[in-house]
């Protein structure tokens, strides 16, 4: 008997599909995260979510939210706090920040902030950020508004949004994956062409 083997057409077809689209997926996010909306010239009935923006915070009211992430249920990957903050210093449209990073600055900041808006004097240093729009889930939602209790009355308004921090790397990181696996496709389909090409019919004893 025999014995060869072949490189299918549906395999290539759906390789191909599924690059087209990391490739189309990545390029859409590298150049939405580079083309930012300032959200200081927004207001709340404009937010979109999936919108990039970037904004300069100058009031950081406090956290309310702290998000774990698990993978298998066990294996912790990553700790994400929420912000209320606004880059108006009377804390005029507040929306939420959802950050991994510089916990202790972003800290800091609403130390400042607390100090600033009940005693006056020093403001707190703005912080710029960069990041894309989300609609607050139904959790989120509730938190968000039992720490805002009682502000209303004080002239603080806020939306149910958040600012998801980003550096635009997550969407070069769907390109590099999409480069990778065109890589490791193509090595395979030249090794499996390469060796029909070398093949010689053997038989079975």
């Amino acid at each position: 008997m025999f014995k060869r083997k072949r490189v299918g057409k549906a395999d290539v077809i759906v390789t191909v599909i599924i690059l087209i689209a990391l490739y189309a997926i990545g390029i859409y996010n590298a150049v939405a995260s580079n083309l930012t909306t300032d959200l200081a010239t927004m207001k709340p009935d404009e937010y979109q979510t999936g919108k990039y923006v970037e904004a300069d915070v100058a009031v950081n009211l406090g956290s309310y939210c702290q998000e774990e992430s698990y993978r298998f249920h066990f294996i912790k990957t990553g700790t994400a706090d929420y912000y209320v903050v606004s880059t108006k210093k009377d804390a005029k449209d507040c929306i939420s920040l959802k950050t991994n990073k510089n916990t202790e600055e972003w800290e800091k900041m609403a130390q400042e902030t607390e100090t600033y808006m009940q005693n006056g004097g020093k403001e707190p240093a703005v912080r710029h950020i960069k990041g894309q729009l989300r609609k607050c889930d139904t959790d989120e939602a509730k938190y968000l508004r039992e720490f805002m209790q009682g502000t209303e009355a004080l002239g603080i308004t806020y939306s149910e949004y958040y600012i998801q921090e980003t550096d635009g790397i997550d969407a070069y990181a769907i390109l590099i994956a999409a480069l990778g696996i065109t890589l490791v496709m193509g090595l395979r389909f030249f090794l499996l062409s390469r060796q029909n090409k070398d093949w010689k019919p053997e038989e079975e004893e």
